[in-house]
């Protein structure tokens, strides 16, 4: 089926189930959104982008087709979003010695350290074993700093993309961080992160990898079936529809 001027790419989709959850509204009716939403609504949204990835990693070519308009150099556009990838995980691992364990702080913790920087906030370790009572303001404002929602949203849209050039490069990697975040939990810090002061329940949630994957493809099946139903066999998403096509 062809594209059809206006119609949503795939990961326009992704980015607007969080964050519409998210946007906040002021009594006389400007929309906002806080940063400690905003950075972890990019990390949802990169996680996202990598599990597809990491499933399509094999079929990108006729993938692809959904994540761009017409007239995209398909190869070029897939080569960007790897070598973006590769290069993020690069700066990662140099700076902290070590990869990623989760989504989370590969990208909500770098997001909030450099927004600290830019606001001079102490935020690190050093600085609550300093003064604690300071550290918690500088994370309250912090985390309540304000964003304008136009580039809020586009840096949320621009993320699902780079994600998934993560997971296609990193498949491993991308199970091993999704793992840590909803299956091997550490409760021990997930008890320290509320005692700083952390908006968190006080149990975590535990998703299964195979349980968010279903759910990520009936998402893109729902999307394939009504604009791309051609590719709905070459990506093996038919089963995945909640009203299957013929």
């Amino acid at each position: 089926m062809p594209y059809k001027e206006g119609q949503p790419l795939l990961m326009e989709l992704f980015a607007g189930i969080p964050f519409e959850q998210v946007v906040r509204k002021k009594v006389f009716g400007k929309r906002y959104m806080r940063m400690f939403d905003y950075s972890r609504t990019l990390s949802f949204q990169y996680e996202a982008g990598a599990l597809l990835g990491r499933i399509m990693r094999d079929k990108l070519d006729i993938f692809h087709k959904m994540l761009v308009k017409p007239g995209t150099d398909i190869n070029r556009s897939i080569a960007f979003m790897q070598s973006q990838a590769k290069d993020r995980l690069k700066k990662f691992t140099e700076e902290e010695g070590k990869e990623p364990d989760t989504f989370y702080h590969f990208i909500a913790d770098k997001e909030l350290e450099e927004a600290s920087r830019v606001m001079g906030l102490s935020i690190d370790d050093d600085a609550y074993y300093k003064d604690p009572k300071s550290h918690r303001e500088n994370l309250r404002k912090l985390w309540g700093h304000e964003l304008a929602l136009d580039d809020a949203y586009r840096n949320i849209l621009g993320c699902g993309p780079f994600g998934l050039g993560f997971g296609s490069s990193f498949p491993e990697l991308t199970v091993r961080m999704y793992k840590n975040t909803y299956e091997n939990i550490n409760m021990n810090e997930w008890a320290e992160a509320r005692s700083h002061g952390l908006n968190i329940p006080e149990k975590p949630d535990f998703i299964p990898l195979e349980e968010r994957e279903r759910e990520i493809l009936a998402i893109v099946a729902g999307y394939t079936g009504e604009y791309y139903p051609e590719l709905l066999d070459a990506l093996e998403l038919r089963g995945y529809l909640k009203s299957p096509q013929k």
